[in-house]
């Protein structure tokens, strides 16, 4: 039994409903594993034991009685600190959320409910979200499995790192920067950022959580796993209207299937001009182009026209708000000091740099635009694009605002809400996880999952 949970999460399931083990028996095996490695790592911050296990009788009650069964039956599953859900304690990383009681679900939790999943936990986050390391007051850093001096990565950094240790069979992230791909990279994983749009954020409690307001939504939720195949199970199940989240379009979710490599054609690059990563990455870019060039597809280096502008039209509007740290400060202005992470006042520290007047906003604001325009008219060139998830491996805990122009690697695709999956994709001399991002044209996670699934099954046979 000790084994099922390094099985991909679709076998799971598979097993389950065919009676060749129970739910049950899967979620002792997964608590148990949670409990012999989340001492060292930190990465799920509440549990309920009870209130899982009657969630696995559950699902084995409904196989005996011939039920109806979801995609999900049985799965057992963790939950980033991020979308509410009853019978847990939703903090968000933050004392400003102490004692908070969610009157409403959000819809992914619904959804993943209807479909059969068993909720094993919350998994960590920064203070309310902002910052690329899992670490607050309330339950501290989160490590990376691999090296536990280092971050596991942010905000989706709990989910990552218990993912990568087998605590978890599946996990539901959120990103706004970067927040899934970056930590899948840091980890070991795959994580799927879906085209903003195609998934609900409803349930989201955090002020501006979803987005920026009335120019556009950023972020969005979006499945994590160790293996691309659960994230193309996972996706159909929390994709789609809700009826009340405004933002989501009735857009159809088309089905993973083969690519054709002769009628491929595909952009890479290793550089956003920006920040040049390290030797390692760039190699692990270049390889993943060799694949596909060696499969037939037409392969050339070419990057969207303005990616080097990113920080200053994703990083600097969006999370610093440009007001020079107003924003940032009024939503813990009624914390004491004491209450509040050093993480998160590192954050503010960073923010009361950036005040632009009214007129300099808007020329961001249409610079936006223009990036977004501009990135899917070169996707309609390209079927795919493949780019460093980050410019560095997992940093050491407390270094992720030092060199914060890393990760524009992520936010570039935030800001045009293009769907993106970062896939593991080699080891550095280090001994750390790299990813490779895999980027498509928006409402197309067909292609990104399918050219992910190539890139994963390159690797596991190298």
């Amino acid at each position: 039994m000790k084994d099922i949970i390094t099985l991909p999460a679709y076998q799971i399931v598979e097993l389950i409903k065919s009676k060749a083990v129970s739910s049950e028996e899967v979620t002792v095996a997964f608590l148990k594993q949670i409990e012999a490695i989340n001492p060292s790592i930190n990465a799920v911050i509440d549990i309920n034991r009870d209130a899982t296990l009657t969630q696995a009788k559950q699902a084995d009650k409904a196989i005996k009685e011939g039920k109806d069964l979801g995609p999900l039956h049985g799965l057992p599953m963790t939950i980033k600190d991020t979308i509410n859900i009853f019978g847990y304690c939703n903090r968000y990383g933050s004392h400003l959320f102490d004692g908070y009681q969610p009157e409403q679900e959000g819809t992914c939790i619904t959804r993943l409910r209807a479909a059969g999943a068993v909720f094993l936990g919350l998994t960590n986050v920064p203070e309310l979200l902002a910052a690329y390391e899992a670490d607050n007051l309330l339950y501290g850093a989160t490590c990376n499995p691999y090296d536990l001096n280092r971050s596991s990565g942010g905000s989706s950094g709990g989910e990552a790192a218990i993912l990568a240790l087998n605590g978890s069979a599946l996990g539901l992230g959120s990103d706004g920067g970067g927040s899934i791909r970056l930590p899948a990279h840091y980890c070991g994983i795959a994580g799927l950022k879906p085209t903003q749009g195609r998934i609900p954020i409803s349930g989201i409690a955090l002020p501006a959580g979803g987005g920026a307001g009335c120019l556009q939504a950023f972020g969005t939720y979006g499945p994590m796993a160790r293996y691309v195949d659960d994230l193309i199970l996972a996706l159909p199940v929390l994709s789609g209207p809700d009826g009340i989240d405004p933002t989501i379009p009735s857009v159809p979710l088309e089905s993973v299937v083969p690519l054709n490599f002769r009628r491929l054609k595909v952009a890479y690059f290793t550089n956003n001009g920006i920040v040049t990563p390290s030797q390692d990455i760039i190699d692990a870019v270049l390889r993943a182009a060799k694949v596909f060039a060696d499969l037939g597809a037409a392969v050339e280096e070419a990057r969207p026209l303005g990616i080097e502008k990113t920080f200053e039209l994703h990083w600097e509007p969006f999370f610093d708000m440009c007001d020079g740290g107003a924003s940032v400060m009024n939503m813990t202005a009624t914390l004491a000091s004491d209450k509040i992470s050093p993480l998160r006042k590192k954050f503010y520290e960073r923010a009361k740099k950036i005040n632009l007047n009214s007129d300099e906003l808007n020329r961001r604001f249409v610079e936006i635009l223009e990036f977004k325009w501009n990135t899917y008219n070169f996707l309609n060139q390209y079927d795919i694009l493949i780019t460093p998830t980050c410019a560095t491996v997992a940093k050491p805990h407390g270094e992720c605002f030092n060199e914060i122009k890393d990760f524009t690697y992520t936010m570039s695709f935030n800001n045009s809400g293009s769907p993106a999956v970062s896939v593991p994709f080699g080891m550095s001399a280090q001994g750390l996880p790299i990813g490779v991002q895999v980027v498509a044209n928006l409402w197309k996670e067909h292609v990104v999952l399918a050219a992910a699934k190539v890139l994963e099954t390159a690797q596991l046979n190298n």
